[in-house]
């Protein structure tokens, strides 16, 4: 007999989302003890495992036996199909998954229950033609997905904002790659650093503005009133820039902005690099004005 898998988006209101999420640490705990006892002495766990813990721990009884079973049972089923070696489940980098049993759920009204007393909406897209035997519920990636929309436009309307109000911009001229090999990997790539040049650039050119490409090397560790470069690299959470050669105190990331504006040969900026009486000094796209999240 063929099984055929239908895929149908649910709406869980915010005290669903929390449960669900609930469910899936209290999984993720199982699957990761055992990993840790198959590691430890090569045992492979089995559902009397699963009742002592349930015995031992009362947040763990909170959560649905049945989602708990089929985690254990999925980790002991790719034991028969040959794969390799089980690790550890993250909950920053794996997405949450959660299965249910015949006795685990049921569809009345158009709408999934889950043991659990959880009721969740579902937009479907097709009847079903028979009762499902099984239930799988997963987030996927398709959040991600919505907030890399929501950061190109925040980047695109921060982009015309300085495009409109500035006629000379100095861009640090910085490589995706050198930052994705960076201490700075992760977060560059939640704020689309690289993106947000791109469209500033674009924006900028066909609108007639300046646009000096500038390289990116130690801005943060030169002294924009003397030249002389720190020997130590600053700490991110060192915010004031001081010069060992001339004294010279200043925030950090003004006077970043300033190395850059003076290798772009735009300080002091003349009068066709200013519009509405204002300097462009900052550190292109250190503080853009996009929401992280």
């Amino acid at each position: 007999m063929s099984v055929v898998p239908y895929r149908d988006r649910l709406r869980p209101g915010a005290a669903a989302l929390a449960a669900l999420l609930g469910e899936w640490d209290r999984c993720r705990w199982a699957w990761n003890q055992a990993v840790a006892r198959l590691n430890e002495s090569g045992e492979w766990v089995r559902d009397d495992v699963l009742t002592s813990w349930r015995r031992e721990h009362d947040w763990l009884r909170e959560g649905s036996v049945v989602a708990q079973q089929q985690m254990l049972r999925n980790f002991r089923a790719k034991r028969a199909k040959g794969q390799g070696r089980r690790k550890f489940k993250s909950a920053k980098r794996t997405l949450p998954s959660l299965n249910y049993t015949r006795r685990g759920f049921a569809i009345k009204d158009r709408r999934l229950y889950l043991a659990g007393g959880l009721c969740i909406p579902v937009v479907w897209s097709r009847e079903l033609p028979s009762d499902p035997g099984s239930v799988r519920v997963y987030r996927d990636s398709i959040g991600h997905t919505k907030v890399a929309r929501q950061r190109r436009d925040a980047a695109r309307k921060w982009a015309r904002k300085v495009v409109a109000n500035y006629g000379a911009l100095a861009v640090e001229d910085f490589k995706p790659r050198f930052l994705a090999e960076s201490r700075m990997a992760r977060k560059s790539a939640d704020g689309a650093i690289g993106a947000t040049k791109a469209v500033l650039i674009e924006y900028a050119r066909p609108a007639g503005r300046k646009v000096v490409l500038v390289p990116p090397a130690y801005p943060t560790m030169t002294c924009s009133g003397c030249g002389a470069r720190a020997t130590s690299r600053l700490l991110l959470s060192q915010r004031v820039f001081v010069c060992g050669s001339c004294g010279m105190i200043e925030d950090r990331d003004r006077n970043a902005s300033r190395v850059i504006l003076d290798r772009a040969g735009l300080n002091p900026a003349g009068a066709e690099a200013v519009r509405h009486s204002d300097l462009l000094e900052v550190r292109v796209l250190a503080e853009p004005e996009i929401p992280f999240q």
